[in-house]
């Protein structure tokens, strides 16, 4: 593996994974799996804004392991999630205050039927 992901590219991973999910402060190992020479480590790391999932293959070379492949299973962001229907309710909100402002600054004056047509 490292003649195709060298240590350069592993860098670049690794600072990619932290800009965008912050600093790893865990992991937890999932399960394992193996399959003829081939060993399947899962591990979820976890970040200050994400979970991320690998899966780490490791091949049987010579009575030692060595590492043979790297995957991301999932990731599952943190934080604050809004749902749709608040983001729906928000944005008729958002809406309706324009509809207020500029009528209340009088630029034209805006009927309730005019309103419900605009919705549409």
């Amino acid at each position: 593996m490292s003649k195709v992901f060298g240590e350069n590219e592993f860098r670049n991973f690794r600072e990619a994974i932290y800009s965008s999910c912050g600093e790893l402060y865990n992991y937890s190992f999932i399960r394992e799996e193996t399959q003829d020479r081939y060993v399947y480590a899962y591990y979820t790391f976890h970040f200050n804004k994400s979970d991320i999932t690998f899966r780490i293959v490791l091949s049987k070379i010579d009575d030692e392991y060595k590492i043979s492949g790297l995957w991301i299973i999932s990731i599952a962001p943190r934080g604050h999630v809004v749902s749709i229907f608040i983001a729906f309710l928000l944005s008729i909100m958002g809406g309706l205050l324009g509809l207020l402002t500029f009528y209340l600054l009088g630029f034209k004056k805006i009927s309730i039927s005019m309103m419900v047509w605009g919705s549409f």
